[in-house]
């Protein structure tokens, strides 16, 4: 029995992938299994019979949560003129959920690693959740604080409170003022009004 895995299947046809999918398999919060011998044809039917029996969750490019988060991290990148190395960066959530202090398995942190690792100072606030310990960022202990001086806020949690923020305030806090939504809670008409580019 696989018990309850995430698995990569990795056909001879997928190769050329092979390096985005090892990004991936740092960021595995569960078991992996590497199928690298198997032909398109046995790949595809070998996750039919795993995800058929709920035991596997597959990769397959955007419609895998952990690729997602890392194209997050290339479109915060793409937004930021220059790139990121030597941009501050405000993340909104830690925990992998609204309601929450558990950093578990949360993209939140995966995307703050990653924007790290492309230079960028990342600036992290919670209403409730504390940073892993060993994850490179500051923690703000408000919204307005994580802000100041930033080129670019990601929400990265649907915490009701950042919904309530007030844009016209907050914007002008900002070296920079741009948003990267990627849990669809702010009030995009708000911030946009207030002067910020909003992108979801």
């Amino acid at each position: 029995m696989f018990g309850f895995v995430q698995a990569w299947i990795l056909t001879r046809a997928a190769i050329p992938g092979r390096e985005r999918l090892e990004r991936l398999m740092e960021q595995a919060p569960t078991p992996v299994v590497m199928v690298s011998s198997l032909t398109r044809k046995g790949a595809d039917a070998t996750l039919r019979a795993l995800e058929a029996r709920g035991q596997v969750d597959t990769v397959n490019g955007r419609n895998d949560r952990w690729a997602h988060w890392l194209d997050v991290v290339d479109m915060v990148a793409a937004l930021v003129p220059g790139g990121l190395a030597g941009a501050r960066v405000a993340c909104w959530g830690v925990a992998f959920k609204a309601h929450t202090d558990d950093t578990r398995e949360s993209p939140a942190v995966t995307v703050m690693r990653r924007l790290h690792e492309a230079g960028a100072t990342v600036v992290a606030h919670d209403p409730v959740a504390h940073l892993p310990a060993g994850v490179p960022a500051l923690q703000a202990a408000t919204p307005e604080e994580s802000l100041a001086g930033a080129d670019l806020l990601v929400v990265l949690t649907e915490w009701p409170e950042y919904r309530a923020a007030p844009a016209a305030e907050l914007v002008g806090l900002m070296r920079r003022p741009a948003v990267v939504d990627t849990r669809n809670v702010l009030d995009h008409a708000e911030w946009r009004s207030a002067g910020a580019a909003v992108t979801v």
